[in-house]
C-alpha cells in the first residue's frame, strides 16, 4: 500500500481528531450487528461459509472475517484507553513479544475485505475434485478493496508508534491507492495470467504530506503438494497529474525508468478467478514479456534516421549537389537534418520532465546537459579536429569557432527544457481547456522568441563592414600586415541576402570575425562560384562578400531554431495526455498541417525559405514536416508494430551521440586513415571508395555507395552496442 505520512501525532491519552468518538462507533457497531442478526433470522438468508485456516499459522491473509475485522476495530479503540486490570479469577494473559514500529504499520494499515467463494453453479461440470478445492478457496473482490481505504483516503489511518523507547504517540498516514499489480509464479502453466488495474478516489487530508511507503501483502500462499500462483499486491502512490495506467511488470515497481523517452503501457488486464468489473472486456496480454524500460520506437527510429541522413548529406552531398545544402535561398534534403534534430530534442524534453518533483534538481540537471553539449560540440566543431583527409590537428584559441550543430541543440535543450521545468502548471488535463491552462506559458516563450527573431531581422539597421579575406582572387583593395582588407557595402535595413542581414550583423559584433564559419554556403551561389550550387572557383567581378566569414548556426538563428524544440515539445505533450493512437495521430496531423500551411503564409508575405538564416518561414516548413515524418514513422513502428522493419535505424537512434560523433565529425575515418601503405592516401578508407567507383563505372555513384555502406556500418555498430547494452549519453 503506498502512502504519505503527515506530521500529525497525538499521545495515546489524547483527543483523536482523525475519526468519530469511541461512543459513537460502538453504537454504529451495535447497528451493523441488529442488522446481521436480522438477516440471519431471515428463512432466505443463506449460512456464511466459515473461513479455511491458512496452511501455515505465522501467515496472515488479507482476507479477515466480518468478526475479525471488528475485533480488530475494537482493539483500535481500545488502544488509546488507560488499560482495566482483570478481575483475580481470570487467567493471566500470555504476554506477547514486543512489536516494532514496522510491525504496527503494517498491521494498521493492512486492509480489511470479506472472504468471497465462487458458487457451485460457476464450477458446474467440472470433476469434482477440481470443483471442491475451487471452491473452498477463498478470494476478495477488488471492489471490496476499494472501499476499504475510503475512509483511510479521506481521514488517514492512525497507526500506535513507540519513539525513544518509551515516548508513545499517534501517527496518521493517508494511503492514496491508484493502482494495484498481481504478481503471479510463471510456473504454473495451467492458470492464463492477467493484470487488472483500478484506481480509488482521493479525499481531502487534514494534513501535509510528507513520505510515502511501499507495501507488499500475500494474498494466497503456496499449497503443498501443487503450486499455487501466489499474488502479490502493490499499491504505488502516482501524483493527481498520473493519468495513465502503471505498467505490469516482473521488475520491481519502484525500477527506474529510461530517461530520454516514454514507457508504453501495457493493456491492463484481470486474474480468471476474479470476476472483471461491469461492462469490461477482459484483454490480451503481450505476445512477449517487453523491457521495463521499453522506450518509444518510433522516436529512436525518427532520431537515428536523422543521423543517417545527415551522413549521407554530408558525404555524398558533394556528389549529388541537388541534397546538399541549399546556397541561401529554398530548401533541399540536407535542410531539413538540423530542425529533426531539434524536434526531436523537443518530444524527448517532454517525456523526461513530465514529472518534476524537484525543479531545482531539474534545473541543475539541464544546466549540466547544456554545458556538456556546448562543450562536446566545441571541440568537435571549433576547428582542432581537420576531418577527413586532413592528418592533422590543433586550432589557434584566436580563431576557434564558438558555435556549432551541438551548440545549437544545447540552446534548444536549454530554453524547452527550463520552460518545461518552471513554465507548466500542475493542474489535471482532462479537457481541451484545461490543455492550454496546463501549457500556455511554454507557447507564449516561443511567440515571443520568434516576434524578438523577427524585429531583429527586420529592423536592426546593418552598416558597412570589413573582413580580412584569406586569398589573393578577390576583388580588391587596402593591404594591412599582408592581407586584403575587404569592404562590404550595406547601409541598409531588414535586407535577407548573405552579405547585409542581421543574423551575420549579431554575430560579427557578439562574437568576432575570427570566430565564425570560414567556408559559409553562400559561396555555392552563382555570384560566388562558377559551378554552382556546387563549390567553384571566383567567377569574373564577383562581389568582395563571397570570402566573407558567416556562421550558419549563428546566435540569432539558434535562437530561432529552438522554436522548433517547442513545437516537439507541443508533440510529447500529446503522448504524454492521450493514450489513443488514432487521438495522437489526428492532433499531430492537424499541428502539422498548420504548421506548414503558416510556412507558406510567411513565405508569400515576404519572408523566404533559408536556412543559413532560419527564418520564420523555414522554421514553420520544417517543424510541419518534422511532424508529418514522425506521424509515418510513429504509426509503421508503434502502432503497426513493424519494428523489424527499421530496428537498423532504431539501434542508432539508441546512440545518436556516439554515431554523430565518429561518423558524422569524421573521427572514426581520419582515424582510419592515420594508417596508411607509403602514402597518406593509400588507406583503407581511399581504397574502399575507389573498388566501389571502379564497380559502378562512376565516381558519383560510387561515392554514394560507399556512404550508403558506411551508414550500414554504423547501424550495425549501433545494434552490437545495443545488445551490449551499451548506451552513451550526456
Amino acid at each position: 500500500m503506498g502512502a504519505s505520512g503527515g506530521s500529525s501525532s497525538a499521545r495515546f491519552h489524547g483527543v483523536d481528531r482523525f475519526y468519530s468518538p469511541p461512543a459513537v462507533r460502538k453504537q454504529i457497531e451495535q447497528q451493523q450487528k441488529q442488522k446481521l442478526q436480522q438477516q440471519q433470522q431471515s428463512p432466505t438468508h443463506r449460512p456464511a461459509r466459515p473461513k479455511p485456516r491458512p496452511a501455515q499459522p505465522a501467515a496472515q491473509p488479507l482476507v479477515e472475517s466480518r468478526d475479525a475485522a471488528d475485533n480488530r476495530a475494537e482493539s483500535d479503540d481500545s488502544s488509546s484507553k488507560p488499560s482495566v486490570s482483570s478481575s483475580p479469577s481470570s487467567p493471566s494473559p500470555v504476554p506477547s513479544p514486543p512489536a516494532g514500529n514496522l510491525d504496527r504499520f503494517l498491521e494498521f494499515t493492512t486492509p480489511v475485505v470479506p472472504a468471497r467463494y465462487l458458487p457451485k453453479t460457476s464450477v458446474r461440470g467440472w470433476r469434482n475434485c477440481d470443483a471442491a478445492t475451487v471452491q473452498s478457496q477463498p478470494y476478495f473482490c477488488l471492489g471490496d478493496l476499494w472501499e476499504s481505504f475510503k475512509e483511510w483516503s479521506a481521514y488517514g489511518a492512525g497507526v500506535p508508534l513507540v519513539l525513544n523507547g518509551s515516548d508513545s504517540v499517534v501517527q496518521y498516514y493517508v494511503p492514496y491507492l491508484s493502482a494495484i499489480q498481481l504478481y503471479v509464479d510463471t510456473s504454473s502453466a495451467t492458470l492464463r495470467l492477467r493484470y487488472p488495474i483500478y484506481r480509488i478516489p482521493m479525499g481531502p487530508t487534514l494534513r501535509d504530506l510528507d513520505a510515502c511507503f511501499l507495501t507488499f501483502h500475500s494474498l494466497s500462499s503456496p499449497k503443498r503438494g501443487r503450486p499455487q500462483p501466489k499474488l502479490m499486491a502493490s499499491v504505488i502512490l502516482v501524483s493527481g497529474e498520473e493519468r495513465a495506467p502503471l505498467l505490469p511488470s516482473p521488475s520491481p515497481p519502484c525500477a527506474a525508468v529510461a530517461e530520454d523517452d516514454e514507457i508504453r503501457p501495457w493493456p491492463s488486464d484481470h486474474h480468471p478467478f476474479l470476476p472483471l468489473p461491469d461492462g469490461a472486456a477482459p484483454l490480451e496480454p503481450p505476445a512477449t514479456p517487453s523491457d521495463p524500460k521499453q522506450r518509444l520506437a518510433s522516436l529512436d527510429v525518427f532520431r537515428g534516421l536523422t543521423v543517417a541522413l545527415m551522413i549521407l548529406v554530408d558525404d555524398a552531398g558533394g556528389a549529388f549537389p541537388s541534397i546538399n545544402h541549399a546556397p541561401w535561398f529554398g530548401v533541399t534534403l540536407a535542410d531539413f537534418v538540423m530542425p529533426f534534430f531539434l524536434f526531436s530534442v523537443g518530444v524527448s524534453v517532454a517525456l523526461v520532465f513530465k514529472k518534476t518533483p524537484n525543479k531545482m534538481a531539474a534545473t541543475k540537471k539541464v544546466i549540466l546537459r547544456t554545458i556538456n553539449l556546448f562543450l562536446l560540440g566545441l571541440v568537435l566543431q571549433g576547428g582542432y579536429f581537420h576531418g577527413r583527409n586532413h592528418l592533422t590537428y590543433g586550432v589557434d584559441i584566436d580563431r576557434i569557432r564558438w558555435l556549432g550543430i551541438l551548440q545549437r541543440i544545447s540552446i534548444g535543450y536549454f530554453l524547452a527544457a527550463l520552460s518545461e521545468v518552471w513554465l507548466v502548471s500542475s493542474i489535471l488535463v482532462d479537457s481541451p481547456m484545461s490543455y492550454v491552462k496546463k501549457y500556455y506559458m511554454e507557447w507564449i516563450i516561443a511567440i515571443v522568441i520568434s516576434a524578438t527573431y523577427v524585429s531583429l531581422l527586420l529592423g536592426l539597421y546593418v552598416p558597412n563592414w570589413q573582413f580580412e579575406a584569406p586569398g589573393s582572387n578577390s576583388t580588391l583593395s587596402n593591404s594591412y600586415y599582408g592581407t586584403k582588407i575587404e569592404t562590404v557595402q550595406c547601409r541598409v535595413r531588414g535586407s535577407l541576402g548573405p552579405p547585409c542581414n542581421a543574423v551575420g550583423l549579431i554575430d560579427r559584433l557578439l562574437l568576432g570575425q575570427r570566430h565564425l564559419y570560414h567556408n559559409p554556403v553562400y559561396k555555392r551561389t552563382k555570384e560566388c562560384s562558377v559551378n554552382s550550387p556546387d563549390y567553384g572557383p571566383l567567377p569574373p567581378n564577383s562581389p568582395a562578400w563571397c570570402l566573407a566569414p558567416f556562421d550558419p548556426e549563428g546566435l540569432l538563428s539558434s535562437l530561432m531554431a529552438a522554436v522548433t524544440c517547442f513545437a516537439g515539445l507541443h508533440f510529447g505533450h500529446l503522448i504524454v495526455h492521450f493514450k489513443s493512437h488514432t487521438q495522437r495521430i489526428l492532433l499531430w496531423s492537424i499541428t502539422s498541417l498548420i504548421l506548414v500551411l503558416c510556412a507558406f503564409v510567411v513565405q508569400l508575405s515576404g519572408m523566404p525559405f533559408s536556412k543559413p538564416l532560419y527564418t520564420l518561414s523555414y522554421m514553420f516548413l520544417t517543424a510541419g514536416a518534422s511532424g508529418f515524418l514522425f506521424i509515418l514513422i510513429y504509426y509503421i513502428v508503434d502502432v503497426n508494430q513493424l519494428k523489424m522493419t527499421f530496428i537498423l535505424f532504431q539501434w542508432m537512434g539508441m546512440n545518436a551521440l556516439i554515431v554523430y560523433i565518429l561518423a558524422a565529425s569524421e573521427l572514426f575515418p581520419a582515424f582510419i586513415q592515420g594508417f596508411y601503405w607509403r602514402s597518406p592516401q593509400n588507406n583503407l578508407v581511399n581504397a574502399t571508395e575507389s573498388i566501389l567507383q571502379t564497380i559502378f563505372h562512376s565516381k558519383r555513384w560510387g561515392t554514394l555507395a560507399f556512404v550508403l555502406l558506411e551508414i550500414m556500418f554504423w547501424c550495425l555498430a549501433a545494434g552490437f552496442l545495443h545488445m551490449k547494452g551499451i548506451f552513451i549519453k550526456l
